[in-house]
C-alpha cells in the first residue's frame, strides 16, 4: 500500500486451470467456508469474499432503501455468486445455461443469454 495506508480486501478472484478446479474448490471450501463464500463464477474462476458481502445482501439493502418489498423483486443469474440474490428475490430466475446449483434454487428457468433470456423473463414477470 502506498504511504503506509491500509485497505481492506473484500474479494479475491482466482483463475484456476480446469484440470485442477474440483480439487482447488474443495480445498478452498474446507479452508474458508466458516467465514467466507467460495463460489465458482465461470469455468475457470473462483471468488472468495466475506459472508456478509454478496449480491443478496446488496439487493436487500437496495430494496430497503427504495422501500420495495422483496416479494416484488426479480433476480436473474447464471453463476454461483448469483444464488444469494436469486434465493432472496420474490422471483428468482436462472438462465438456461446457468450452473446446476443456480437452476436448482430458481423459481423459473428462462432462455440463455443468446436467446433473449433476460428480456423474456422481464416480459413474462415484470411487464
Amino acid at each position: 500500500m502506498e504511504n503506509g495506508s491500509q485497505s481492506e480486501i473484500v474479494k479475491i478472484l482466482m483463475h484456476v486451470d480446469i484440470s485442477k478446479m474440483e480439487s482447488t474448490e474443495k480445498l478452498l471450501h474446507y479452508t474458508f467456508d466458516k467465514n467466507y463464500f467460495v463460489v465458482k463464477t465461470g469455468n475457470e474462476y473462483l471468488e472468495i469474499f466475506p459472508k456478509d458481502i454478496n449480491k443478496g445482501q446488496s439487493v436487500k439493502r437496495l430494496a430497503d432503501y427504495l422501500k420495495i418489498d422483496l416479494q416484488q423483486v426479480m433476480a436473474i443469474g447464471d453463476m454461483d455468486n448469483d444464488i444469494s440474490m436469486i434465493k432472496l428475490a420474490g422471483m428468482g430466475v436462472a438462465m438456461e445455461n446457468a450452473q446446476p446449483r443456480v437452476k436448482d434454487i430458481a423459481d423459473y428457468i428462462t432462455k440463455d443469454n443468446n436467446h433473449s433470456g433476460v428480456g423474456l423473463a422481464i416480459e413474462k414477470f415484470a411487464l
